[in-house]
């Protein structure tokens, strides 16, 4: 008894739609998802991306561009399903989930957690969209900016509460019910 074996070679719509399967927008968004971190604002629909320690706009151009690197003969609507599976997998809850940690600076070299005095990595775990632009130096002295404050206050007890007031400004989520006024003679740094 001798068995006959046919074997055709597929034709290119079929070995797209093969590929398709194989390679389709989850594939695509995972693959993505895998080299960047995005998270999408539920309301409007953004996607952010995290780069140099903050999500920031423009993670639907960066998913479009990576999908042109990856996608073989990558058409707009496959570009358009890939960015809306990563929209879907990435929501937040609400707008309020960024910035909203109590104990912690974001800064251009790390995280600094006012608790511990720590600076802590860059990671996209922590959800910023606000960095100041301020590298953290622990050694760091400002005797400059205290000789002036020495001027400008005769009392120590003043000179602490400028600059508790200063500082006050750089903490995220102060809900002080407090306002400061500077009083006094003129030329001595008021304003």
């Amino acid at each position: 008894m001798e068995i006959e074996t046919k074997m055709s070679i597929p034709t290119l719509a079929e070995t797209r739609k093969m590929s398709e399967i194989r390679h389709g927008n989850s594939y695509y968004a995972g693959f993505i998802r895998a080299s960047f971190h995005f998270k999408t604002l539920r309301e409007s629909e953004q996607v952010l991306i995290y780069e140099d320690g903050i999500y920031k706009s423009g993670g639907e151009t960066s998913i479009k561009e990576e999908c042109q690197k990856i996608i073989p003969d990558c058409k707009k609507n496959q570009c358009n399903e890939v960015v809306n599976t990563i929209r879907r997998e990435t929501y937040l809850k609400r707008k309020q989930e960024f910035d909203n940690y109590n104990n912690l600076i974001n800064l251009k070299n790390g995280i600094l957690d006012l608790e511990t005095k720590q600076l802590i990595p860059h990671s996209p775990k922590y959800l910023f969209r606000i960095q100041l632009p301020i590298t953290y130096d622990q050694n760091a002295t400002c005797e400059q900016f205290m000789k002036y404050l020495d001027q400008c206050f005769s009392e120590e007890k003043n000179k602490i509460c400028f600059l508790e007031s200063f500082a006050s400004t750089l903490l995220p989520n102060i809900h002080l019910e407090k306002m400061f006024m500077n009083v006094g003679s003129g030329a001595n740094g008021k304003s």
